[in-house]
């Protein structure tokens, strides 16, 4: 990400969301970008009909451009509200591929991570998203951001991490910190009696470990020093105001610590993971960071791991949501809402036509196959899928009243 020129924001009336706003109307600024707010309308029932949707679409079209009319009057561009109907994730994450989007700016409340890192709309996009995510700190009261804080493990996939840092603290005249994190003491099973030795880097001391030689620990520092420094040479650092932090420890812990520590404004981290079964997941270490938000957190893609990601979103899209899924019924019916969403009324029809063939009773996916053939312009089919569906839940309800 060389320059954020669309910005999209996640909008939902809630007070995160102002956060949000009031973040992406800074980087508009300094960027020039332009603004797009986007927001999830819950699944209506299917009995309220298009001209319900359409009601509601209309009431709120103008209440969502009132909240950003601050950017409008501050000469910002700001596009027509993006209003889709389904579950916030897929929709911020469809309108940010089909408008273009450049970033994507959600709020989040600290505890709105802390324990529930796999099922919130913030971490979903994180994992899945192929733009940049940035994850508003809603506990901060100053959008300015003067302090920049990046973690790099000083390889080939954290360069695309460390471009974007300097690009956004050139732009926001902000100063830099290049954090990297060497490992600390090493525990492999089976050779739990093995000490290895330390070099305790953060304040440039031997571990004092018996049978530690400290000149060669010092040297071992001296080295990892030097590495740093050449993978910073690697970069066009001119003009902004960047200095190095080596520490040594847990990284999640090291990170977390500096940037509380020296109140940074914002931190910048890559997502990239180990790719598993031709899919890409969101590293261990920028995990259990967002848990635990110590400021505003944005999280980069690199170049290698972003056309994988791009390539398998719709496989990771469904992943995501069928998490919860207990059942190979419940699993289908997971991926058909993912491809309904994803504008794929054909694979969604696949899907629920799958769990019908298990059970034939199921009629959440009964539902589903109606709205399907809705998006195909299928109406007639659609009622006949419809029907179905309301002449299960009776039989349901009736079932339940002679058993109760």
């Amino acid at each position: 990400m060389t320059s954020p020129g669309r910005i999209l924001v996640a909008f939902d009336f809630f007070e995160t969301s102002r956060c949000a706003i009031h973040q992406a109307r800074y980087l508009a600024e300094h960027f020039e970008s332009t603004i797009i707010p986007v927001h999830a309308v819950e699944y209506l029932p299917y009995h309220y009909g298009l001209n319900y949707w359409n009601k509601i679409h209309n009431e709120l079209s103008p209440r969502i451009a009132e909240a950003f009319k601050a950017m409008t009057t501050a000469g910002i561009k700001v596009e027509t509200p993006v209003i889709r109907e389904g579950r916030p994730f897929f929709v911020v994450l469809s309108a940010a591929d089909d408008t273009n989007a450049d970033m994507i700016v959600i709020g989040c409340r600290k505890a709105g991570l802390k324990d529930r890192i796999l099922g919130t709309t913030p971490s979903k996009l994180v994992r899945v998203a192929r733009q940049p995510v940035l994850v508003v700190d809603c506990t901060q009261t100053d959008v300015t951001i003067k302090r920049i804080l990046c973690a790099v493990d000083l390889s080939v996939a954290s360069m695309t991490v460390m471009e974007t840092a300097i690009s956004v603290a050139a732009r926001l005249k902000a100063e830099l910190a290049v954090l990297h994190v060497a490992p600390g003491q090493m525990h492999y099973p089976g050779l739990e009696d093995m000490t290895i030795p330390v070099v305790e880097l953060r304040h440039g001391q031997a571990s004092g470990e018996v049978g530690i030689d400290k000149g060669e620990s010092e040297r071992d520092e001296t080295v990892r020093d030097q590495v740093f420094r050449d993978y910073l040479e690697k970069f066009d650092l001119s003009g902004i105001t960047c200095r190095q932090i080596l520490r040594q420890g847990t990284p999640v812990d090291e990170i977390i610590s500096e940037a509380a520590d020296n109140n940074h404004d914002l931190l910048i981290m890559g997502t990239y993971g180990r790719p598993t079964d031709d899919r890409v997941r969101i590293s261990d270490v920028t995990e259990k960071v967002l848990r635990r938000m110590p400021c505003s957190v944005l999280t980069v893609k690199n170049r290698i791991v972003a056309p994988l990601a791009a390539s398998r979103v719709e496989q990771t899209t469904m992943d995501v949501v069928a998490d919860a899924a207990q059942t190979e019924i419940e699993r289908l019916y997971a991926e058909g809402t993912a491809a309904l969403v994803a504008g794929c009324p054909d694979d969604a029809i696949r899907a629920f036509k799958t769990c019908i063939e298990r059970d034939d009773r199921f009629f959440p996916a009964l539902d589903g196959l109606a709205q399907s053939y809705d998006r195909k312009g299928d109406s007639q089919t659609a009622t006949m899928w419809r029907e179905q569906a309301t002449s299960q839940r009776l039989a349901v309800f009736r079932l339940l009243n002679a058993r109760g």
